[in-house]
């Protein structure tokens, strides 16, 4: 069973890094090829785990994991019928169907993150290639690259903090990498990065406050430090415009490097629309969810759109548009079910569990809510499975529990 649970382990790690082993693979290009490769390699362990844990699943999992499946299944093949899928069906079997069953499996919490940190050295040797400018005169990265990059960081910041007593030189290889690797990421990455580090931090002081043991006052004085942050951070974003210009000229004048998250702002800031269209595009798709609200069918936006969006980049609007506003409120409520879960002091979860949520929301929420085709991102639908098992458990028993599914001994 321990060794199960390795295997099962790995095989989520792999999954959640498919995107940066790809891109490390072929140095910034995918091919089919390779897809089927990782396919192949996940396939054979994802059914050996689910033979070797399938009696000790939940039958309510298993249930409502078929339906959704037969669902998607069903839809991609409909959408076929009256259009073209921008995915093929190994993307789907590969970054959707195999994360969703391998997140109702037995695995070791800590042992997926120090996977993780081991497959981000695979980096090592093309990091300066898959860094290089898409966009020389913003100096920014391929977001691709650069997001999957920071599921390392996130990792390595996420097992520094909670479970570092597990060390090895390996490990510790791997913090000073990863480390590097964000402050590369400071200067190049886009502006999710930014934001996702700004939510990781903000999430782990809520966690520490929450997870420890500390008198009232302290606690008190804690809660106190978190709200002025909090009021800190909302004035920053209403003078957020001035504050970018005002850094873009000093540094410009100081004659040093400017990170290309200044760079882009200046330029949106000076356009008038910071968004980058997303402002305008929400609005537009907003209008088709109520015009239809039964949805269009999976991956509709680039046709119903006459190709002006190629997704929403919004996890929230994509299942409303393709699915509708039941389903897709359904299926938008088993995503952020976690979140849920994470925050709340009622439900029976260690906190080993809980710093693993935090690591799953913070690759994939803030992400998500800004960019992102869903279809194409495996830490997307490995939190979404974990939701549904939250779901299953909580329709059936009214309570949720998670101890039998992540084991961190």
């Amino acid at each position: 069973m321990l060794r199960t649970r390795n295997i099962t382990s790995f095989s989520i790690a792999f999954v959640i890094m498919i995107r940066l082993l790809s891109v490390v693979a072929l140095s910034g290009f995918q091919s089919n090829l390779l897809n089927f490769l990782f396919l192949s390699i996940l396939f054979i362990t994802t059914v050996f785990c689910l033979l070797l844990n399938y009696k000790q699943l939940s039958k309510s999992t298993n249930r409502l994991l078929f339906a959704f499946l037969v669902f998607v299944i069903l839809m991609y093949f409909l959408h076929n019928m009256i259009g073209e899928a921008q995915i093929t069906i190994l993307e789907l079997l590969l970054y959707c169907m195999i994360p969703l069953i391998l997140s109702i499996l037995n695995f070791d919490a800590e042992l997926v993150l120090r996977y993780i940190l081991y497959l981000s050295l695979s980096s090592i040797p093309v990091i300066d290639r898959i860094l290089k400018y898409e966009y020389v005169s913003l100096q920014q990265v391929d977001m691709a690259v650069a997001y999957a990059l920071f599921v390392g960081v996130s990792a390595c910041i996420i097992h520094f903090l909670f479970y570092r007593n597990r060390k090895n030189i390996l490990i510790y290889f791997s913090y000073i990498y990863n480390i590097y690797v964000l402050i590369r990421l400071v200067f190049v990455g886009n502006r999710g990065i930014y934001l996702s580090f700004a939510a990781l931090i903000l999430f782990f002081q809520i966690t520490y406050i929450r997870g420890q043991e500390f008198s009232k006052k302290k606690k008190r004085a804690l809660k106190c430090v978190l709200i002025f942050e909090l009021i800190a951070f909302f004035i920053v974003i209403n003078n957020l415009n001035s504050i970018v210009l005002e850094v873009y000229n000093s540094l410009i004048g100081s004659g040093k490097d400017v990170p290309s998250f200044f760079i882009k702002m200046r330029r949106q800031i000076l356009s008038g629309d910071v968004s980058n269209g997303r402002a305008s595009g929400y609005l537009d798709l907003i209008g088709l969810i109520f015009k239809n609200p039964f949805g269009y069918g999976m991956e509709s936006t680039y046709r119903i759109t006459n190709g002006i969006y190629a997704y929403p980049h919004n996890f929230f609007l994509q299942f409303w548009i393709e699915f509708g506003i039941i389903f897709g409120t359904i299926f938008n409520i088993i995503t952020c079910l976690p979140i849920y879960v994470w925050l709340s002091k009622k439900i029976n979860s260690t906190k080993y569990e809980k710093n693993f949520l935090l690591f799953l929301i913070v690759i994939t929420i803030p992400k998500m809510f800004v960019s992102g085709d869903i279809w194409m991102q495996p830490q997307f639908w490995f939190l979404f499975g974990i939701g549904m098992y939250y779901c299953s458990t909580l329709f059936c028993s009214r309570k949720i529990k998670y101890s039998s599914r992540i084991s961190y001994k």
